[in-house]
């Protein structure tokens, strides 16, 4: 898949949580996910960074058997360091 622009496809993270006794609770996504693809024009991202995404933004997709999204750089998305 070839990205254009300033966009970005990323496989979503879900975080399964476990209680002190081992417990997993249901899936809370905090709404993070690595980057996967980088359009040409991304200039703060790259392959294999963490993010966090805005709830509402993107769009979702399958993409090699995981579930991805696409985002915006500029607006959708922050670093996690």
């Amino acid at each position: 898949m070839k990205i254009l622009g300033n966009r970005l496809l990323a496989e979503i993270i879900i975080d399964d949580k476990k209680t002190a006794g081992g417990l997993i609770l249901p899936t809370q996504q905090k709404l993070h996910a690595k980057v996967l693809i980088v359009g040409p024009k991304v200039k703060h991202l790259k392959v294999g960074n963490n993010i966090r995404y805005f709830q509402g933004v993107g769009s979702t997709m399958e993409y090699d058997g995981k579930d991805c999204i696409f985002l915006e750089e500029e607006f959708e998305c922050e670093l996690v360091l």
